[in-house]
């Protein structure tokens, strides 16, 4: 049944369901706002599909990298604090959050779960789920739910200071936390939750991990075409230093048919399905150190990379590249530029390897992070 009775004056959110076969049923979101079509009044709707695919509700289906894979169901196990998903509108960022948590319940059942969403996406077995709308908030009902005893929650968004501030006494207090924001990487989302209004220390000491997540469309396996990677010169100069490349412009890799075949459809260009790019961000004691010093999150993230330290959307991207599951001009299409984060010209300062240590006398001076 719909939820959803169509209004043309006001933007409404609603959602409804229909099965396929016995095996299939269609979840669909449903957003409508007010437009104009010359002098008439309409509405633009948008209708997002959400199946029931229970490849999506296994971390280790996702196509991860084995090295966020294991963080993600690391963190995902830990008894408290804050892991915040990243990244616009339509990036799998509630996928990926409930796959961490059917991981988690599939490792330690006895705890107590509850979701706090609007609308309420993917229901799972042992979970309880809240509905927040025109009638309860996330924060009403985030502080009612903290009076409950759970264990670990889902905040489906922070959009205020009010949840922002519930959400980090949760984990403060013994709780697992996750959410999402809505930032373009995750070093981002140290400075978002500042100008919120959450205190940086606080952040510092009670986020386990910031992610952010993309989805890029894949190669059609059937059409994909081959070419060699020094055939393409600009790339290699652009991209060749990477470590993944190691150097050797020899790799073999693949782009899009740009005509489609029977297997992905004559009107593709030879693209089906999509994979997540990731990167992660854990808040380690040198990443603490560093924030609790004022480094400001731009700093902080073109540091880590510089030394290796972190490894961005791009870096995972690349490595669908060589795994020949998705193409550059794709990467390029859905994330910054990559040199934005390692531009030369601009000496990142060097990160305090062990806390408690001085940094050495040759780093750039820290900067503060901006009056909030």
């Amino acid at each position: 049944m719909c939820s959803l009775t169509l209004e043309t004056v006001k933007p409404q959110d609603g959602k409804f369901d229909f099965e396929l076969s016995p095996n299939k049923r269609i979840n669909v979101r449903v957003s409508s706002i007010p437009a104009l079509q010359k002098s008439d009044k309409s509405i633009k709707l948008v209708l997002r599909l959400l199946g029931n695919n229970t490849k999506l509700s296994n971390l280790r289906d996702l196509g991860m990298d084995p090295r966020n894979l294991a963080i993600l169901q690391r963190i995902g196990n830990e008894p408290n604090g804050m892991i915040v998903l990243t990244g616009p509108t339509g990036s799998g960022k509630t996928t990926t959050n409930n796959a961490v948590l059917l991981d988690s319940y599939r490792n330690n059942p006895n705890r107590n779960f509850h979701t706090i969403e609007e609308p309420v996406e993917i229901m799972h077995e042992g979970m309880t789920h809240t509905e927040c709308g025109e009638h309860l908030s996330f924060a009403d009902a985030l502080r009612a739910l903290l009076r409950q005893d759970p264990d670990v929650i889902y905040v489906g968004e922070i959009r205020d200071l009010e949840t922002a501030d519930l959400a980090y006494k949760a984990a403060m207090t013994g709780h697992l936390v996750l959410t999402t924001l809505h930032t373009n990487n995750a070093h981002e989302s140290i400075d978002r939750l500042a100008r919120e209004g959450i205190n940086p220390g606080i952040i510092a000491t009670n986020t386990t991990a910031l992610v952010a997540q993309r989805l890029v469309r894949s190669l059609c396996p059937h059409c994909k075409k081959q070419y060699r990677f020094s055939t393409d010169s600009d790339r290699v100069a652009l991209y060749g230093a990477n470590r993944l490349f190691k150097g050797d412009s020899e790799h073999i890799l693949y782009k899009a048919s740009g005509t489609g075949c029977t297997h992905c459809g004559v009107d593709s260009g030879g693209l089906k399905g999509r994979r997540g790019v990731l990167e992660i961000l854990e808040l380690t004691p040198v990443i603490q150190e560093a924030i609790l010093n004022g480094m400001s999150p731009f700093l902080l993230r073109r540091s880590s990379i510089a030394d290796g330290s972190f490894r961005d959307l791009w870096d995972d991207g690349l490595r669908l590249v060589l795994e020949g599951v998705v193409s550059f001009e794709e990467l390029e299409h859905e994330l910054k530029p990559y040199m934005n984060d390692r531009a030369s010209g601009i000496k990142a300062p060097v990160l305090v390897q062990h806390a408690g240590h001085a940094p050495p006398a040759s780093a750039a001076p820290i900067r503060q992070l901006p009056n909030l």
